[in-house]
């Protein structure tokens, strides 16, 4: 144990060592407590200095260290999925703006993919797998799929009333998604469902609930 704890320390002094005469330490290490994060507006050549809240470098504009970059904006995570013209990240406010799954959640995040059922729009088919690639014509087949978000594209007649009871779900909806009804309640929540919607048009029928 005793020659344990020598190596230790042995290992530790040449680490420091090697701080103070390699100047490039910290661009190696931005890990280490001992390196300061590099600040936005701090001077670059490549996204090698940058780091911290900053890890990309405008290399064709500032020559500073940023957020993010249009064609980088991988750098842009959680909440804040969308790379800004400001060259900050932002919440998402388009479903536009989410390459992957095409949808915008409320809380500025890209949901993923695997947790939205897609109904409606072109190439919609009878299927009950409601997948991006796949979308289905109904809107109980995709409440089925038990998912977090349901996406409605186009106009969309159930045929009959959507009954959304004791499930929790957010209705998603592209520009100028419809739910429509010639006659009879369009949409019904029951039991202890919890339920949000947004940007859903619901339009005819004899009422809603």
């Amino acid at each position: 144990m005793k020659t344990a704890f020598v190596l230790a320390g042995l290992v530790l002094v040449a680490v420091a060592c090697g701080k103070e005469i390699n100047p490039n330490y910290c661009l190696a290490n931005p890990e280490d407590v001992d390196c300061p994060a590099i600040d936005a507006g701090t001077a670059c050549t490549s996204s090698a200095e940058c780091m911290g809240a900053t890890p990309v470098c405008d290399t064709t504009g500032s020559m500073t260290c940023v957020q993010c970059l249009p064609d980088q904006a991988r750098a842009c995570t959680g909440v804040t999925p969308t790379c800004g013209d400001d060259e900050r990240c932002r919440g998402c406010g388009a479903h536009a703006e989410c390459a992957v799954s095409n949808a915008c959640s409320p809380d500025g995040a890209c949901a993923d993919e695997g947790d939205v059922a897609y109904v409606g729009g072109p190439g919609a088919t009878d299927n009950e797998m409601c997948t991006k690639a796949a979308p289905c014509t109904k809107v109980m087949k995709a409440l089925a799929r038990g998912r977090a978000y349901v996406m409605l594209a186009g106009t969309i007649d159930e045929g009959a009333t959507v009954v959304i009871d004791s499930e929790n779900v957010t209705l998603l909806a592209q520009p100028g998604a419809k739910l429509v009804r010639t006659t009879g309640v369009i949409l019904e929540v029951k039991g202890s469902s919890q339920v949000a919607v947004y940007d859903v048009e619901i339009n005819g029928g004899g009422g809603r609930r």
